[in-house]
């Protein structure tokens, strides 16, 4: 299975957070940044790790067809009752969701989204062997950033960026670069970025992405969760 190399240990940890389904989120962050890390260990866990979550994500797909088939059934079996609701209360019904309803954006630094804000503090260039990228081979980009959970669900500041953000550098004239997520560029957050933020909360962190020069900008692009429309994006300039 390790083709004569020993698996890293990122990689085993993915393996077995993904194989327990309810974990299987910090799993895939394990097993991307595992994949990132060119360590010469092993990867065949990490990719074992990406197939199982791809299952889990099937699985919450067909689960969520039927749930939504038993709705309409139910809505269906209410109708007489919602027809006769009065004019005034359907009124204060759209009103009260017009509150609830989030507009999700990404403009001056900021990514609003239905659970959870983010706001860019700051970002640099770090080059191989200095603060933040002492082990990399690569310079890095690395920006800090605050996650307010406004939604009370279980949010943790890393798994926060990396389920929403994809990073590309556009320097070849075929095909998209997608930059890798490299090692956190900041020691102070080591044991606060996978910390839940309580409701109303805001914690701050770090995060770094290889480039693949250090000329072309850096365009960050969000999305309402991993396989989610688009919400917008910003470009930051690295030279």
């Amino acid at each position: 299975m390790n083709n004569g190399r020993g698996q890293s240990g990122l990689g085993i940890a993915a393996l077995i957070l993904t194989i327990l389904g309810c974990t299987s989120l910090i799993g895939l962050i394990l097993a991307i940044i595992d994949l990132a890390n060119k360590d010469g260990k092993g990867k065949t866990c990490s990719k074992v790790a990406l197939g199982i979550c791809a299952f889990w994500f099937v699985i919450g797909i067909v689960g969520g067809i039927l749930n939504l088939g038993k709705k309409d059934n139910d809505t269906s079996n209410t109708s007489t009752t919602t027809e006769a609701t009065t004019e005034t209360n359907v009124d204060t019904t759209t009103e009260a969701e017009a509150e609830d309803t989030v507009e999700a954006k990404f403009e001056n630094n900021t990514i609003v989204t239905d659970d959870y804000t983010i706001e860019i503090l700051d970002y640099k260039v770090i080059q191989p062997g200095e603060e933040g990228n002492k082990y990399g081979s690569d310079p890095v980009i690395a920006f800090w950033y605050n996650t307010t959970n406004t939604s009370g669900k279980e949010i943790d500041p890393n798994s926060a960026w990396i389920y929403i953000m994809k990073a590309v550098q556009d320097n070849d004239p075929n095909m998209v670069n997608e930059l890798n997520v490299g090692m956190l560029p900041d020691d102070s957050f080591v044991d606060t970025q996978m910390n839940t933020i309580k409701e109303g909360g805001t914690v701050e962190n770090a995060v770094s992405y290889n480039l693949k020069d250090t000329e072309t900008p850096v365009e960050l692009t969000a999305t309402n969760g991993m396989l989610g429309k688009e919400i917008g994006s910003q470009v930051f300039e690295i030279k």
